[in-house]
């Protein structure tokens, strides 16, 4: 069973991995301010000042708009779908526009624009080949991301009607009453976060819940109100685990994390057992494990048990394959002294 939890609590989100009852992922976010969200606004005054109109984007929170950012024909008392366009100082309304964005794990959809664009870190060359070899004629208004062209394109198309299905909702959204009120929470760190295929998705957050059930349509989302993922019985016994310094393993054995201001130096304890192969690799798995859990960055040394050399080059393959579910660590082989270095940078969302 592969489930992710996803848990809103103030202003906080707390995003989990949990796969056949073990806790494998786990990344506390800020919630994003108004920035990416979306709102049904009200046009409520002409503002000669800046050649546009104030709106009022949440009862009692106003903002401005410019002219040249929305569409010709818009009046006074007009309702209009706006994200924030600039963050001013707290004197200053903040700007919106209408030319709104909905951003997903490889692609950004502007639906009130036809041209597709790609993300300036793209290279010319890959992109020309990219456009020569596929199909793009579903793409409309699309902004390829920086890693979405390492994608599939049918994995392309499928976030692409992804995307358009939660602009449906926003426009289905915006007819409700009340207005204005924001009507979507863009949720792109949520997206990258969840890799691969899984079971079901549960959260407590009912924006939240909204926002999945129309990207993965096809998905179990399911919102439960009272859930906390710290009584989440199939990951208590980890969550407890993070507060402890030294972790039990395999056949009496023992991993000891250590952090200093430098680095993390995790220290393997091997029992009785002769088989110190796979006592290496399920306390290489565990490390990793705890090192992504405890969102450890930086330089990161593994002091494990000796073994042949023709068994270190079966646990190097072992290590290789096993970072591909970890993609923010990176392993740098064995130093002189005999142990396993490790460099985990910390994830960065990229627009």
């Amino acid at each position: 069973m592969k489930y992710y939890f996803i848990y809103t609590d103030n202003n906080k989100t707390i995003i989990g991995l949990s796969e056949n009852n073990k806790l494998k992922k786990l990344n506390i976010f800020n919630d994003y301010s108004l920035r990416d969200d979306v709102y049904i606004a009200k046009v409520t005054k002409e503002l000669h000042s800046i050649k546009g109109y104030i709106i009022e984007i949440e009862k009692d929170v106003k903002a401005c708009i410019e002219k040249r950012h929305i569409p010709k024909g818009v009046k006074l008392g007009n309702e209009i779908i706006v994200q924030l366009y600039k963050k001013t100082d707290s004197n200053k309304f903040d700007k919106f526009t209408t030319d709104y964005s909905i951003s997903g794990k490889k692609l950004v959809y502007y639906p009130n624009r036809k041209k597709n664009t790609f993300s300036k870190k793209i290279k010319k060359e890959i992109k020309e080949k990219f456009i020569l070899e596929n199909d793009l004629s579903t793409f409309e208004g699309i902004t390829f991301r920086t890693d979405s062209l390492n994608y599939a394109i049918e994995e392309l198309k499928e976030e692409n009607y992804s995307l358009k299905n939660i602009n449906k909702f926003i426009i289905k959204q915006s007819k409700f009453l009340p207005i204005p009120r924001k009507i979507y929470s863009n949720i792109k760190y949520i997206y990258e976060f969840i890799d691969g295929k899984f079971d079901y998705i549960i959260t407590n957050n009912k924006e939240k819940f909204n926002s999945l059930k129309e990207y993965f349509k096809d998905k179990e989302i399911i919102y439960e109100e009272n859930y906390n993922y710290e009584y989440d019985e199939n990951i208590s016994k980890d969550l407890l685990s993070l507060e402890q310094e030294k972790i039990e393993i395999l056949q009496n054995s023992n991993i000891v994390i250590q952090n200093t201001e430098a680095l993390t130096v995790i220290d393997v304890n091997s029992g009785q057992d002769t088989n110190f192969l796979e006592i290496n690799k399920e306390a290489i798995s565990e490390s990793i494990r705890q090192v992504e859990l405890r969102d450890i960055s930086g330089i990161i040394l593994i002091d494990i048990i000796n073994i042949k050399s023709k068994d270190m080059k079966i646990l190097c393959k072992f290590i290789e394959n096993k970072l591909k579910e970890y993609t923010q660590i990176k392993f740098y082989g064995i130093s002189n002294i005999g142990l396993l270095e490790f460099i985990r940078t910390r994830i960065k969302i990229d627009n």
